[in-house]
């Protein structure tokens, strides 16, 4: 690899879109009225994601994203396997392409793909150099059924395992549960080799669930959103914030 391209391929940042219906019709048919209406909605793109980036000169570089937020205000991460984590600096949609930056030593890198079904194929640009970015959205996309049943609000209540990403890029397990009581929710939250903490907080908006918790680092705020069982957000106490993902059991 040429000094050039290697410098160019240091960053891949994330960029997905994902259709929700199938391909496109074929020319002299007409297609159906759902599959028209799927195919106009914007993408939601909050999930996480695996990637493989291709540089000019064929070699490869894997990693995982992380897309959370609503729309207008969309944030996210991206991992480039042995080199860390990196903030992206802008999260955009336009029908079902999302385009993402992310400022980095070498300069500004910027990503656009395009995702059918689960997979997604596009390309990353940075300073005159560009390549190829494919992967594959871990969680499904929601069929359209599917997608009218999100509109409601979240339950609560059960078990759920997490993996919290510092600063650093290291990672936290740990699990939280929830459960009923007449005036709301109550609930605990265990981090491995911490102990447990009560829950100060839990309030749920949609598929959205907002919790806080008063730890030794000081009042620590989760914002997850969930896709099905799973879901994607971050942390924050005061002066850092990270991501976060896991799983209902």
């Amino acid at each position: 690899m040429t000094c050039s391209s290697r410098v160019a391929f240091l960053f891949v940042a994330s960029s997905l879109a994902c259709a929700t219906s199938p391909a496109a019709t074929p020319p002299g048919s007409s297609p159906a009225a759902p599959q028209t209406s799927a195919v106009a909605a914007t993408l939601n793109p909050v999930g996480t994601y695996d990637y493989t980036a291709t540089a000019p000169d064929g070699s490869t570089l894997t990693g995982t994203i992380i897309i959370t937020g609503s729309p207008g205000a969309y944030a996210g991460k991206v991992e480039r396997d042995g080199l860390g984590w990196t903030d992206l600096t802008s999260v955009t949609v336009e029908g079902q392409t999302l385009t993402t930056t992310a400022q980095i030593q070498e300069g500004q890198v910027v990503t656009t793909a395009t995702l059918i079904g689960d997979e997604f194929i596009g390309k990353w640009t940075l300073q005159g150099f560009e390549g190829t970015i494919n992967g594959k959205r871990r969680t499904p996309v929601a069929s359209s059924t599917s997608m009218v049943a999100t509109t409601a609000t979240l339950n609560p209540i059960g078990t759920f395992d997490f993996s919290a990403i510092g600063p650093d890029g290291s990672a936290s397990n740990g699990f939280f549960t929830i459960t009923s009581t007449p005036g709301g929710y109550v609930g605990r939250i265990e981090r491995e080799g911490l102990g447990g903490t009560d829950l100060t907080s839990i309030a749920v908006e949609g598929q959205v669930m907002t919790l806080s918790a008063v730890i030794p680092e000081g009042t620590v705020v989760l914002t997850l959103t969930f896709t099905g069982t799973e879901f994607a957000g971050k942390w924050a106490i005061p002066g850092a914030e990270g991501a976060i993902t896991g799983k209902r059991r």
